[in-house]
This record gives C-alpha cells, sequence and structure tokens, in this order.
C-alpha cells in the first residue's frame, strides 16, 4: 500500500527508487528504538490487557515492545493462529 499511497498524493518519484521509502522509515525507527527481526518466525503475539506487549519467536525468544507491527495475514490474527 506503500506505492499506492505515494501515487495517490501526487508524487510519482522517489529518487533512488521506492525502497528508499521504507529503507529511511527503518533508519528512523531503530534510532527511536524499533527492533527489526526480518525473517524470524513469530509463535505468538504476546497480548496483556487487550494490547500487544511483544512477541514469542519460534525459537523461543521473546521480544517486549510497546508495540508490534503486523504485515501478514490479518484472518491468522483474528483466528488466534499467533496467540
Amino acid at each position: 500500500m506503500l506505492i499506492a499511497h505515494v501515487e495517490q498524493t501526487g508524487v510519482w518519484l522517489v529518487e533512488g527508487g521506492m525502497m528508499r521509502i521504507p529503507e529511511a522509515l527503518e533508519r528512523v525507527a531503530r534510532a527511536q528504538g524499533a527492533v527489526f527481526a526480518y525473517g524470524a518466525e513469530v509463535a505468538e503475539v504476546i497480548v496483556r490487557d487487550g494490547s500487544a506487549h511483544g512477541v514469542r519467536l519460534a525459537s523461543g525468544d521473546v521480544i517486549a515492545c510497546d508495540a508490534v507491527v503486523f504485515n501478514g495475514d490479518p484472518a491468522a490474527l483474528f483466528s488466534g493462529m499467533l496467540g
């Protein structure tokens, strides 16, 4: 949806290509303390008091957080496939 959003707002060219947008977002997010675990399989989204408070990876590692950004199938969340 990122490309569609950029096109809808009238920006048709991103210098360096469209990959520059997520690269910039990642750089800013890391500077603010965000953690990225590319390729890691999430076994469970840890929910407490109705809010996501972390994720448990298939490896057993737990990443605590204030927010989880989920870019997968919404039906997986709705059906409880991630905890």
